[in-house]
């Protein structure tokens, strides 16, 4: 396999992606593009790069959201996240949805932690977060014992539990994994863990395998990967030491040590030199040792502003309350790093819709159906929600004039008036920043480290505190005091002019910045 497969190592900002996309067009117009199995970890990734891939190949694509999406899907079969290509393989059988765990759980006697989602990848519910009730977190160490490719009672021991210690015991973690088993056995659905044991043991017809952020395969990934490729050309893209993703396994190793060719993409070109070296202190720190992959490159960015893009990161979700806190309170537009956030819920257009009428003296009625549909109750004339709903739909292009509806109205109309979700904040918005705030993308987003992993902007405020559960358990030994270098090694990698450090409200500083 050594000498057919090709590691491609490009630290922060040497255009990994870019390169595999151009390894990938090339590939495609070799071999054909239904020949091409490119394995990508995000769904957003995956489209981006076919439609990248139909570009350079001259393919025609509907303007049609849903057509364009067929085309692709038609001409380029097996381009796509590791889980939705073992699931295709499979045949797509029934899935286990997050309201199915939730029921699983409740049947179980815990309380789903609302955390739950149906996408397909790992970022998320394989990691037992502390809080999580025993259930959850004996599901967290059955899904972490699979990545791993370990019995459960290894996994168990590898958790950072934090200080408190663990929140279900060994016993009781098999206890609940057999009865998921036998759950999903009963209702006849996989989950992800089955996609990739049941889906990745059957061979992509593919001639040509490509993989992109593959630090961040775990163990199970990496048997995934390994027997697609079999004595196929492949290409694998990544950077060791950003392998986040600690409980399911992911390891800078695994990629280091993996059978291969290593073609290095050189320096980088978002980080500064000085950028450069005090990231890679951080992994020196951490005890990684110098190599073909440390230490031999540097920046080459200029430091320079481009978009006025600002992040704000934190270790944890928890770590980030002060954050909103203060974006609200200073009427900053901002945006979630994953989507969303604020500026984009349907109270904001309600409140937009708001922002017309104060400008024009009238709203459709549609628009007053949106913005009291997203209004607090007690903050409006009994019946007003129903009455507005009914004048919608029947005559959503009515216009109602600000006058008369002041009349019926209990209080003032504005977004805090109404008890709209946000709504204070929307008015501070509005008064700093205007109506462009509402339209155009926030300049501002926050988010998570592991949210920002192939990100970048020109300003990054990074919150100095590694919380309590790593801080005090999961840097206790090397494996885990390496994991949790490569974590700050991709938040002090994210910015191209400048890293802001600010004071946490709980936690310990992690040793090394």
């Amino acid at each position: 396999m050594s000498e057919q497969v090709t590691k491609i190592y490009g630290p922060p900002g040497t255009g990994k992606t870019t390169r595999l996309t151009a390894v990938a067009v090339k590939a495609a117009q070799l071999v054909g593009p239904d020949q091409l199995c490119a394995i990508t970890f995000t769904r957003a990734g995956a489209d981006e790069l076919k439609q990248r891939i139909a570009a350079a190949l001259g393919i025609p694509l509907p303007p049609d959201p849903w057509e364009r999406r067929k085309l692709l899907e038609q001409r380029l079969p097996w381009v796509g996240t590791i889980h939705s290509l073992a699931f295709k393989r499979m045949g797509r059988p029934p899935t286990l949805k997050a309201k199915d765990l939730s029921l699983f759980i409740a049947q179980m006697g815990g309380h789903a932690s609302g955390a739950l989602s149906d996408v397909d990848d790992q970022e998320g519910y394989t990691w037992a977060e502390p809080g999580r009730d025993e259930i959850e977190a004996a599901l967290a160490v059955y899904a972490g014992a699979r990545h791993r490719l370990v019995p459960i009672r290894v996994a168990y021991d590898l958790v950072p539990w934090g200080y408190r210690g663990p929140n279900v015991t060994l016993e009781r973690c098999q206890v609940i994994a057999e009865a998921y088993r036998a759950y999903k056995r009963d209702i006849g659905k996989i989950d992800f863990e089955d996609m990739l044991e049941v889906g990745g043991s059957l061979s992509i017809p593919a001639r040509v395998i490509l993989a992109d952020e593959v630090q961040d395969n775990s163990p199970l990934l990496w048997d995934v990967v390994d027997h697609w490729i079999g004595e196929r050309k492949a290409y694998l893209a990544g950077d060791p030491y950003q392998a986040i993703y600690l409980f399911s396994g992911a390891a800078p190793g695994l990629f280091i040590n993996h059978p291969g060719v290593l073609f290095p993409l050189g320096d980088s070109r978002r980080l500064t030199e000085r950028a450069s070296q005090s990231a890679q202190q951080i992994l020196r720190q951490a005890g990684v040792l110098e190599g073909e992959w440390l230490g031999t490159w540097t920046g080459t960015g200029a430091g320079e502003h481009t978009d006025e893009s600002v992040f704000w990161l934190a270790r944890t979700a928890r770590l980030l309350g002060p954050v909103y806190d203060e974006l609200q309170h200073s009427g900053v537009p901002y945006a979630s790093l994953r989507g969303g956030g604020p500026l984009k819920t349907k109270a904001a257009q309600g409140f937009k819709a708001l922002i017309q009428m104060r400008r024009t003296g009238i709203i459709s009625a549609q628009g007053w159906a949106t913005l009291m549909a997203e209004s607090e109750t007690s903050y409006l004339p009994a019946g007003e929600k129903a009455r507005s709903a009914r004048l919608a739909a029947a005559e959503p292009d009515a216009e109602l004039y600000v006058e008369d509806l002041r009349q019926r109205m209990s209080g003032p109309i504005t977004g805090e008036g109404l008890g709209l979700k946000h709504g204070a904040y929307f008015e501070r918005v509005l008064a700093e920043h205007g109506v462009a705030a509402f339209v155009m993308e926030p300049r501002v987003r926050v988010g998570t480290i592991h949210a920002a992993k192939g990100k970048e902007a020109d300003i990054v405020h990074l919150i100095d505190s590694w919380g309590t559960l790593p801080y005090r358990s999961a840097t206790s030994g090397p494996e885990g005091a390496l994991a949790e270098g490569c974590v700050a090694y991709v938040a002090t990698t994210r910015h191209r002019v400048s890293l802001v450090l600010e004071p946490g409200s709980e936690g310990s500083p992690y040793p090394g910045f």
